[in-house]
């Protein structure tokens, strides 16, 4: 069924249940809500607070698991796919596309010993089945 028909139903159904000031109401609550999620295409990556060990491999974080607590910063950011939205088609998620290596330097505790880190940043994303789980760290 296509958006058109989706709406026309809804429509309907809103129409045969509410009064023409409700329905005008709840027409433009809909229209501002579609308007909202516009805002957030899934072709674009959004700004996301990650700390280290959702961003290091297994290996790296359990290299430097035990200073994690005199780590700093605690958290970076990054732009990411999930969470991003704006996907139309029922199933779909917004996953990423292409990424982009990036060196972060964080400081590993009170020697002031400073390491670098590379991560990777989401570059674009895409709609994607939600049963493919192309996601990439």
């Amino acid at each position: 069924m296509s958006l058109g028909c989706k709406v026309i139903v809804v429509a309907f159904v809103v129409l045969f249940f509410c009064d023409g000031k409700e329905f005008k109401e709840l027409n433009e609550q809909y229209e501002d809500h579609l308007d909202n999620i516009s805002k957030v295409p899934c072709m674009v990556p959004q700004p996301r607070a990650l700390y280290l060990e959702e961003i290091l491999s297994k290996d790296e974080w359990k290299k430097y698991e035990k200073l994690i607590p005199k780590i700093r910063p605690l958290h970076t950011i990054l732009y990411r796919c999930e969470g991003s939205g704006g996907c139309s088609k029922y199933g779909e998620r917004c996953t990423v596309n292409e990424t982009e290596p990036v060196k972060l330097v964080f400081n590993l505790g009170p020697s002031g010993y400073l390491k670098i880190f590379e991560v990777q940043n989401h570059k674009s994303c895409k709609c994607d089945d939600s049963n493919n789980d192309s996601r990439i760290k």
